[in-house]
């Protein structure tokens, strides 16, 4: 993913909490929310604040979990990620 962003001409800084997290330096989100990286779901804008539930509670595939604070679904789209969609996610 990191090729790709530099291709489309975006700064990126690794998030030392996430392999799969970056901060994009010097672009507004609306310019983002404009490529087709965006568009094509390629990329998820998500705040790191949101990321840490997720990371502390680190879910392994095969696991039950119920996200009470499931709106927009930003965390509970990470967590599926992070259990390799095997398990049980219940989103309210």
């Amino acid at each position: 993913m990191d090729y790709i962003l530099h291709k489309s001409h975006f700064t990126t800084q690794k998030v030392p909490l996430s392999p799969n997290a970056r901060i994009l330096l010097k672009v507004s989100q609306q310019k983002l929310m404009h490529t087709p990286l965006y568009n094509e779901g390629r990329i998820y804008l998500q705040s790191l604040s949101s990321m840490i539930p997720a990371l502390i509670l680190n879910p392994k595939p095969g696991e039950k979990v119920l996200d009470l604070c499931a709106a927009p679904g930003s965390k509970t789209t990470q967590m599926a990620a992070m259990m390799e969609n095997k398990g049980e996610l219940v989103a309210n």
